[in-house]
């Protein structure tokens, strides 16, 4: 998962802190790494068999952001999963709620 400096480099700063989001993730029974870069290091040191992200990335080249490679993450046994937006849940809009 993405520091806070780090994510805050190229979008908001994120509503929850690291610490709030691994712990979320703890309680749902998932191991948090913190990621402090664009991504390469961490999946290469974690090899994880997912690689789980938005669907807004779908017409994006997240794979170029994180500087890898389908065939790297094929050859390794890793699966990029696309999950669809929920509507109501993006920090946009919860923060226009809060506003």
């Amino acid at each position: 998962m993405n520091v806070d400096a780090w994510a805050g480099s190229y979008k908001r700063p994120p509503m929850f802190s690291f610490d709030e989001r691994a712990q979320l993730m703890g309680l749902l029974g998932h191991e948090v790494a913190a990621n402090t870069s664009p991504g390469r290091e961490l999946v290469e040191r974690v090899m994880p068999d997912l690689l789980v992200i938005g669907m807004d990335w779908l017409s994006k080249d997240y794979l170029g952001q994180i500087d890898m490679t389908a065939d790297w993450l094929q050859i390794n046994g890793v699966s990029l999963v696309y999950v669809p937006y929920t509507t109501g849940i993006s920090t946009s809009e919860i923060i226009s709620r809060a506003g």
